[in-house]
């Protein structure tokens, strides 16, 4: 059995400056120790590689992404969670042998196999999901639907 303590600060609580980049960073650090906790399970060939990504979808991502819907993304931002969400896919699919030698599978392979979007997708899917949640909600409340400029 596998137990992960994460912390996270608390989410109404700014210190100084409102950076995202620093709270990216912040979650991307505990989202690498629960990769690293995990990381012998996700290269021991006793799980099957279905059971790998529903770990990695259900442990490791969220905390990679959580509250990084709220907020635009820098390209830094951006390349860092993309950078180690392609680390934890090389050690879920490991390498290719060929019959004499061994290499890493490319990125685009990586995506292939995966089936999924990239994380950065997947960040501003959800963006779009919770800006749905608040339009319906207002719809249902009765309050004016909020007039927001289009933020990529």
């Amino acid at each position: 059995m596998v137990v992960l303590h994460v912390s996270f600060p608390p989410v109404g609580v700014l210190r100084g400056k409102n950076d995202i980049s620093t709270k990216i960073k912040r979650h991307n650090l505990c989202a690498g120790k629960t990769f690293y906790g995990l990381k012998k399970y996700l290269k021991s060939n006793l799980f099957s590689k279905k059971t790998k990504l529903v770990t990695h979808k259900t442990l490791v991502r969220p905390i990679l992404t959580y509250a990084s819907e709220t907020r635009k993304l820098s390209r830094a931002d951006e390349r860092s969670l993309g950078l180690f969400e392609r680390k934890v896919l090389k050690c879920i699919f490991g390498a290719v042998h060929s019959k004499y030698t061994w290499w890493r599978r490319y990125n685009n392979e990586l995506f292939k196999l995966f089936n999924e979007p990239g994380i950065t997708k997947y960040i501003k899917i959800n963006r779009l999901n919770w800006a749905r949640h608040i339009v319906t909600c207002c719809l249902k409340a009765g309050i004016a639907v909020p007039d927001w400029k289009l933020i990529s």
